[in-house]
């Protein structure tokens, strides 16, 4: 009797450890979109002008949990400038996911020209007329 009873509980064991096997893989695991965009894709080399990132889940803004690489390398904020120019190529990363790829294009600063003085566009013709009086001069309080 204690050995039917004794495979009866192995045979139970057994076909639960069947039926629990999933072969790794997460019963739920996040499916949709995920969407990387910028603000400008062309910035000026200064390291003042910079491009915003936002990354979007279905179509939310989510705030947190997500990298944004350049070349492999991770980027600590969601906002970049540099001082070199070229061609950068970014992705984001969500829970698995990997986003679009976004081009940020980073140009040389343009040099001011100097503008050359041209005394018939910037000078105008206007006169001036002042009228002074004097407080102690009677006849002048006209």
């Amino acid at each position: 009797m204690q050995k039917l009873i004794n495979l009866l509980f192995a045979a139970i064991l057994s076909i639960g450890a069947m039926v629990s096997c999933n072969d790794g893989e997460e019963e739920n695991p996040k499916q949709g979109e995920l969407t990387l965009s910028v603000n400008k894709s062309t910035i000026i080399a200064n390291e003042t002008d910079a491009v915003t990132f936002t990354v979007k889940f279905d179509g939310e803004t989510i705030t947190s949990g997500y990298t944004i690489s350049l070349d492999g390398i991770e980027i600590t904020d969601n906002i970049f400038s540099t001082s070199e120019t070229g061609t950068y190529t970014f992705i984001a990363e969500y829970d698995g996911i990997t986003s679009n790829e976004v081009t940020v294009t980073a140009t040389t600063p343009e040099e001011e020209e100097p503008v050359a003085f041209d005394a018939t566009k910037q000078l105008h013709k206007n006169v001036t007329y002042f009228i002074f009086t004097a407080t102690w001069c009677p006849p002048c309080w006209a």
